[in-house]
């Protein structure tokens, strides 16, 4: 997670979020509904949009997983071609307008009060500029 820098213009945005969420995917909706799952319990207390950057998934289960997604909460961005892991997260970052953002692969299911505790670190201090989870494997 890292802070984003909005000064780059003479106009201040307002974010309607705290957090923004980039998750890039290529399949593997199974992994991505549970990593979904496991966000609000992850960013108790937290405003955030979760924006998945769909990297040429198979199309039929692509459709029906989408489908099934509440979009209020989140925003899915659709490539014909994989565009790489990079660019995806790339795109995902440019679409959000908080100024904090999380990086999460799709792979990765939050612990509880996890990512709250992040932002709290990132804010706690001006001089830290980014913040990351600790990887438990069971």
């Amino acid at each position: 997670m890292s802070k984003r820098n909005h000064n780059h213009g003479k106009m201040k945005l307002t974010p309607a979020v705290d957090l923004d969420i980039v998750i890039p995917v290529r399949n593997q909706f199974d992994y991505l509904k549970k990593c979904l799952d496991a966000l609000p319990e992850a960013c108790v207390g937290l405003k955030y949009m979760v924006y998945i950057v769909d990297n040429d998934s198979e199309k039929e289960s692509r459709d029906a997983f989408y489908h099934t997604l509440d979009l209020r909460q989140n925003v899915v961005a659709i490539f014909d071609q994989n565009v790489g892991f990079p660019g995806a997260c790339n795109y995902g970052m440019n679409m959000g307008r908080s100024k904090d953002v999380l990086f999460l692969n799709s792979d990765c299911f939050m612990s509880p009060g996890s990512i709250a505790i992040m932002v709290s670190k990132l804010h706690s201090d001006q001089s830290i500029g980014i913040v990351g989870p600790k990887l438990v494997f069971p």
